[in-house]
């Protein structure tokens, strides 16, 4: 009878446990230790549309880029508040795209690194080396670095809450760029605590992007400066971010397995033009113009 009375006990705790532990939620953070190496593959499909060329002969082709890289995170120093100092090393980049050929790519740097300091959530606090970042991600639209824009989405992709959250639950996070009212919304929801990816268990969370920037925050996200910002706002007048992303978090032992997303910007453009008059003057112009960048981004972690 005892013996019942015992095990009736422990049921009892562990199913409490359980209640207790759902109802304080998961906690979701990323897991640094000094000297940790994280290594992914990323690819990238990108096609990038100009209104008036749709369905043109040859249009499609000419503007549809595939890119992949190795992302290789090794961590430097790790603070008391859980953020990190990370050097994020990109490598054996590798491109298809109409007009470039294999001695272009051979012509392209090996390796390009960035040192960052993230945040537990994943949110990258201060970036060093973007500035001489030979403009991987651009994928064709002047001006605009678009890795820029996503290394403000989090490291790896993601943002994840400050707060444990249980399944179901959501958080947002708003990103501004510089001093501009101009922001990116992320909406973030926990779909799921124990979903089978290959061997591992993963939390899948789901985020969603909107947001509209005008040419001050552009020039901020495209990381220019200088003469080089001018130009930017005067060409780009306003992007319109919107995308989506799904990721299989380890929660355990706090790393990004795999990810999927897509994002689609809207670029109002004006391009300058110059037009000869019959006197043998030019005048300069600028012609508006609409782009639309339709990009899909695998990650998978290989190490």
């Amino acid at each position: 009878m005892k013996r019942l009375s015992l095990l009736g006990l422990l049921l009892a705790f562990l199913v409490c446990s359980v209640i207790v532990a759902q109802a304080e939620g998961i906690d979701l953070a990323f897991k640094y230790t000094k000297g940790q190496v994280n290594k992914y593959q990323l690819s990238t499909n990108t096609k990038l549309m100009i209104a008036g060329l749709e369905g043109m002969a040859g249009s499609d082709d000419m503007l549809n880029v595939k890119m992949s890289m190795n992302i290789t995170e090794k961590v430097l120093e790790v603070y008391e508040d859980g953020s990190a100092k990370i050097e994020a090393i990109y490598s054996n980049f590798a491109m298809t795209a109409p007009g470039v050929s294999p001695s272009d790519m051979a012509d392209m740097p090996k390796s390009h690194s960035m040192i960052m300091t993230v945040g537990k959530n994943g949110q990258v606090l201060q970036l060093q080396g973007a500035d001489d970042n030979p403009g991987f991600m651009g994928m064709g639209v002047p001006g605009m670095e678009f890795g820029n824009v996503m290394n403000q989405m989090g490291v790896m992709g993601v943002i994840l809450p400050d707060q444990p959250v249980q399944v179901g639950g959501t958080w947002k996070k708003t990103v501004q760029f510089g001093n501009s009212s101009d922001n990116l919304r992320i909406i973030s929801t926990l779909l799921g605590d124990a979903v089978q990816v290959g061997n591992k268990t993963a939390c899948k969370i789901k985020q969603d992007y909107i947001g509209t920037l005008g040419p001050e925050a552009i020039a901020t996200a495209s990381g220019a400066s200088g003469m080089s910002a001018e130009m930017v706002a005067k060409m780009i007048k306003e992007v319109d971010l919107k995308g989506w992303a799904v990721v299989y978090f380890d929660s355990v032992n706090g790393h990004v397995i795999k990810s999927n997303s897509n994002i689609v910007a809207t670029v109002q453009v004006e391009m300058p033009t110059m037009t000869g008059m019959d006197d043998g003057s030019t005048v300069s112009s600028a012609m508006p113009m609409t782009m639309k960048l339709d990009m899909t981004i695998n990650l998978a972690r290989i190490q």
